[in-house]
C-alpha cells in the first residue's frame, strides 16, 4: 500500500520508497498486534507461527484464549519491537525534500503509532479491547498534518 501511495502522492527522492515500505510494515504489524484477538475469534493468526513457539503459545490456545497472560504479553513485546523498529526506520528513511508530498503518510504514521503507544502502555489488552484513538485525538492529527 506504501508504494502505491507514494505514486499518487508523488516524490523527489527515490530514498522516499525506502520510507514508504518501512512505514507500510510498520502500519501493517501495528493492525496485526492489534486485531489478535478479534482474529483469533476467527479462526486466524497473523503472528508469525516461530514467535508463538518460542513462548510456548499454541496456536490453539491462542484461538480459544487459553493461554498464559504473561507469555502472550512477552510474545506482544516481541512484535512491538518489531513494530518500533519498522516506525524508527521509516521516520528516518523519509528525505526533507518529500516531507510535504508524505503527508497523508506521515498522518497515517502518527495515528498508528498512537494506536501503537495506546497497546504498549496499556499492556496488550488485545483481547479485551479494540485500540483506537479518539475522536479529539484524530481531529489533532489531522490539524497536525494540515497545518504543519
Amino acid at each position: 500500500m506504501g508504494l502505491v501511495s507514494i505514486e499518487i502522492f508523488g516524490y523527489q527522492n527515490p530514498d522516499t520508497r525506502i520510507y514508504a515500505e518501512k512505514l507500510g510494515y510498520a502500519l501493517q504489524w501495528t493492525n496485526i498486534m492489534r486485531d489478535v484477538g478479534e482474529d483469533a475469534g476467527a479462526g486466524r493468526i497473523y503472528l508469525p507461527l516461530e514467535d508463538l513457539d518460542q513462548f510456548g503459545i499454541a496456536p490453539k490456545s491462542l484461538m480459544n484464549g487459553n493461554f498464559d497472560p504473561e507469555k502472550f504479553r512477552d510474545l506482544m513485546e516481541l512484535e512491538a519491537s518489531v513494530a518500533r523498529r519498522f516506525y524508527n526506520e521509516a521516520a528516518a528513511a523519509l528525505p526533507e525534500e518529500d516531507r510535504a508530498s508524505m503527508r497523508s503518510a506521515e498522518l497515517m504514521h502518527r495515528i498508528y503509532l498512537g494506536i501503537f503507544h495506546r497497546m504498549e502502555e496499556d499492556g496488550f489488552q488485545v483481547f479485551q479491547k479494540h485500540y483506537h484513538l479518539n475522536r479529539f485525538r484524530m481531529l489533532g492529527e489531522m490539524l497536525w498534518a494540515r497545518f504543519l
